[in-house]
């Protein structure tokens, strides 16, 4: 099976005593730091391997440590975009929405 989980998708695909379907054999993910900080809903620069930065849409998401290869992350170098294996398929998890912006 593949899977792409967004957001509170990545949320139901680790692990989760909340019925996730732990597609990362244990692995369970914590809120972004902002989200202690008492912000619910941000803009935030996702970096990227290549050196690229994106604006992406946070809104109590998830930073994504402990599986997977990091494809992206968060301003204070957390994961924020995930891949990698699960069973006979591929994950990806995104704690942000890589929506496009107003303009």
């Amino acid at each position: 099976m593949h899977y792409l989980g967004i957001c509170a998708g990545a949320f139901f695909g680790g692990y989760s005593t909340y019925n996730g379907v732990d597609l990362t054999a244990g692995v369970s993910f914590d809120f972004y730091a902002d989200e202690y900080k008492g912000i619910h809903l941000e803009p935030v620069d996702i970096s990227f391997p290549s050196g690229v930065t994106l604006d992406m849409y946070w809104q109590d998401g998830f930073q994504l440590s402990g599986w997977g290869a990091v494809v992206g992350k968060f301003p204070d170098g957390t994961p924020a975009i995930i891949e990698g294996p699960s069973g006979n398929g591929f994950v990806i998890f995104s704690g942000v929405h890589p929506e496009a912006p107003e303009n």
